[in-house]
């Protein structure tokens, strides 16, 4: 929890003051706090530091998937969908039962914020959304393909962040779906990160 609330008062600051801070702390500090982030948190922390010693921080992390899904995020230009989402998501196969579903989220996902549940197809490719609503009032033997919304909004991970920005504005979106060249999905996009993008949007235009 102490991780959480320093690492969040960290990406509060401005970016420079943020670097100058980061700069005078050890490399193991900053270490457990990536564990303790959410990956675009921990991202936008890393993105504030020199690429030589955000490597050395990484390859500190012990989990070896944190590690590789972190890499990944930092992978995308800094004006990619990519560099802004978050890989921590609820997606479940479209032949699973609402039941099924329910059970899921009570064991694994009790403690953690999720915005939507999102269908995979039999190729694990994107194939619907199911809001919480439809979830609790659904029959329990029901396929989430049955109650699954198909048309579904979402963003490329080399999309540009304003247009992610715009996307969520004009949908009134919570979250939306990050997905590669193959329609799967890689992660999503909340809507706090989305209000950043638009802050720096605004602030640009007010600038000029």
């Amino acid at each position: 929890l102490k991780g959480q609330k320093l690492g969040a008062t960290l990406l509060e600051l401005h970016e420079d003051m943020r670097l100058e801070i980061a700069r005078g702390m050890d490399d193991q500090l900053i270490c457990d706090l990536l564990v303790d982030m959410h990956s675009d948190d921990a991202s936008e922390l890393m993105q504030s530091l020199e690429s030589e010693r955000v490597e050395q921080i990484v390859g500190r992390i012990p989990d070896q998937y944190a590690r590789r899904r972190l890499r990944q995020i930092l992978s995308y230009t800094p004006d990619a969908a990519g560099s802004m989402m978050q890989t921590e998501y609820l997606a479940l196969p479209e032949v699973r039962t609402v039941a099924e579903a329910i059970s899921l989220i009570r064991r694994r996902f009790r403690d953690q914020p999720i915005f939507y549940l999102y269908t995979l197809d039999s190729e694990e490719r994107l194939s619907g959304v199911v809001s919480f609503r439809q979830l609790l009032l659904a029959n329990d033997d029901m396929e989430l393909a049955t109650i699954a919304k198909k048309d579904v909004a979402r963003v490329s991970v080399d999309e540009d962040q304003a247009s992610v920005a715009k996307m969520v504005y004009r949908y009134d979106l919570l979250a939306v779906p990050v997905v590669d060249s193959k329609n799967k999905m890689v992660g999503i996009i909340t809507v706090d990160d989305v209000m950043d993008v638009m802050e720096e949007e605004v602030s640009e235009d007010i600038y000029k």
